[in-house]
């Protein structure tokens, strides 16, 4: 900052009768500095005009505020390590875990399987999935606590979105005998597509339903949706209630829910699973929406929890029901055989999972193991779509996907569809990637369905697109 001198800060007091504060430095007799700050005024009196100035020695506040300032950069670098640390260990975690999974969904299609057999894999699925989940949650944490976390803004359907969860919560609630009820309190829901971010609804909605149905041994879960006018006409409210007949919470043990690692009840982790981020995490990702969660809970009868989430109304608001999913296919589910996929990966396990997969799919495949390598096989030939994993040595895939889209450009070429797989499940991968130059991006371990409909909906696309 500025420092006056003497001369200008009298003339100041001249003018004005006043100097406001300013901060300087004066040299003591011993040749050390000490800052101060000084301020002044000046005031008539008979004979002529007095002043008097005030200086306060700021030594101690300047060495608090210069600790403060340390312990905060040294916070600030610990939370980029930790969360470098975490997207590190994420990808080596995943990378495998990617094949582990891969490898047992391929097992559990291979037939004969005796019962002991398929109950080793069906154990195997459901083991690797559980530690996925785990990874997941703590990634997640990760993000809210780092500050990382951003939401998507696009349009939506709630009903879209109850319906995934519907069909993905079905199977396990009938495994338990709990009968899984959907109902929509307002038509208008029917009509509206919102804007927000799709994803993180529905994991809400998936963690609150999962939520409900470990907890519930007989009954039935019900999910409801409504939504309310607010004064804002460009919004609504939209309340989504769960509900279950499980074991309920005690009414002293209702505030502690939502807080990291905490469980109602040191037992229910021993009986039901789980690390208690659950509910920490669907809280927080409420609230970073402008939203709310509240619950209302009797012991031994169940448990409702609230979501209220004020969502922007989506200006182009067609019927949110004809919303076209990017992981529907275009036309029928039949394929082209003579459809070849290039798939860029240098980790031999998944090589091997990902090529069975999408020849099972009906594709056939080369197999390119470094950007390098892709850049060149590009050059030789068309290929119907690119697999092209993001984190590899020496040239990664998202340079690799730019100069890819740069040599198209040079030569004439339509877009190649490029779907981007990554592990490295911290940073906002999609966006990042989608920035490259990617089609679309889809996390390891991947699901083998989902990776197909990506498949076939981007090369169903470029072929219309181009004829």
């Amino acid at each position: 900052e500025y420092a006056l001198t003497d001369a200008e800060s009298l003339e100041i007091l001249r003018q004005e009768g006043v100097q406001r504060p300013f901060e300087k430095e004066y040299i003591r007799k011993d040749g050390s500095r000490v800052p101060v700050l000084v301020s002044a005024a000046s005031f008539d009196e008979k004979g002529g005009t007095s002043g008097i100035a005030f200086i306060l020695d700021q030594t101690e506040e300047k060495r608090t505020q210069q600790e403060l300032s340390t312990a905060r950069n040294k916070a600030e670098a610990a939370n980029i390590a930790k969360s470098e640390f975490l997207a590190n260990m994420s990808h080596e975690i995943r990378t495998p875990m990617n094949a582990v999974i891969g490898l047992s969904s391929l097992l559990a299609m291979s037939s004969p399987l005796t019962g002991e057999q398929r109950e080793y894999i069906d154990t195997l699925k459901i083991s690797a999935k559980s530690l996925l989940s785990l990874i997941n949650d703590l990634l997640d944490l990760a993000k809210i606590e780092s500050a990382a976390l951003e939401l998507r803004q696009e349009p939506l359907s709630i009903i879209q979105i109850m319906d995934e969860v519907n069909k993905m919560m079905e199977v396990r609630a009938r495994e338990k005998g709990l009968n899984l009820i959907i109902r929509q309190e307002c038509a208008c829901i029917d009509n509206r597509t919102f804007i927000g971010d799709p994803m993180r609804i529905r994991q809400i909605l998936l963690n609150l339903c999962s939520n409900a149905i470990k907890f519930t041994d007989s009954g039935a879960i019900r999910l409801s949706v409504n939504c309310e006018n607010v004064p804002d006409a460009n919004h609504e409210n939209v309340i989504i209630t769960v509900t279950d007949t499980g074991i309920g919470i005690p009414p002293e043990k209702i505030d502690t829910i939502f807080e990291k690692f905490t469980q109602a009840d040191s037992s229910i982790d021993r009986k039901y699973g789980g690390t208690g981020l659950g509910l920490n995490i669907t809280k927080n990702l409420i609230e970073a929406m402008n939203g709310t969660l509240s619950v209302q809970s009797t012991l031994g009868e169940g448990s409702t929890f609230t979501v209220t989430l004020p969502l922007k109304i989506s200006e182009n608001n067609n019927n949110a029901s004809s919303l076209v999913d990017p992981e529907e296919p275009l036309a029928e589910a039949s394929h082209d055989t003579e459809d070849k996929i290039l798939l860029v990966e240098d980790y031999a396990a998944n090589i091997l999972v990902a090529t069975t997969f999408l020849k099972k799919f009906g594709y056939e495949c080369d197999i390119a193991k470094s950007g390098k390598e892709a850049l060149q096989m590009i050059r030789n030939r068309r290929y119907a779509a690119i697999l092209m994993d993001v984190q590899m040595s020496e040239m990664n895939g998202l340079e690799t996907t730019r100069r890819i889209r740069a040599w198209e450009k040079e030569h004439h070429h339509a877009p190649t569809p490029i779907i981007g797989m990554s592990a490295h499940a911290l940073a906002d991968d999609r966006n990042i990637g989608l920035d490259a130059g990617m089609s679309d991006y889809i996390g390891k371990p991947f699901d083998p369905e989902e990776l197909e409909h990506k498949l076939h909906y981007h090369i169903r696309l470029s072929e219309r697109e181009t004829a």
